[in-house]
């Protein structure tokens, strides 16, 4: 499906993009620098933070991934996008 190599290829240039933030960010005590977060809200951060939030936030659906592949019926030829058979709910 031609629409799930675009979703990889942006995955891939957005996580390139967090790493070339990052090397540029060094010798900056990412403590020190706030943020805004894009929703208005009374809580404040650092770009450390931001930075944690960002790399942190693509774990879990990772890990989601990692979960249905190792179920004994991946890949089901007659599996219906978008429908999560019982069996495969935890």
């Amino acid at each position: 499906m031609r629409w799930r190599a675009e979703v990889a290829r942006e995955y891939v240039e957005i996580r390139k993009r967090l790493l070339e933030l990052l090397e540029q960010s060094r010798g900056v005590n990412l403590n020190r620098v706030k943020t805004n977060y894009p929703i208005p809200t009374p809580l404040g951060y650092n770009l450390g933070d931001a930075f944690m939030i960002l790399t942190r936030h693509t774990q879990r659906p990772l890990q989601q991934i990692n979960h249905i592949q190792l179920h004994p019926e991946f890949p089901r030829r007659d599996a219906r996008p978008g429908v999560v058979p019982d069996s495969a709910r935890a």
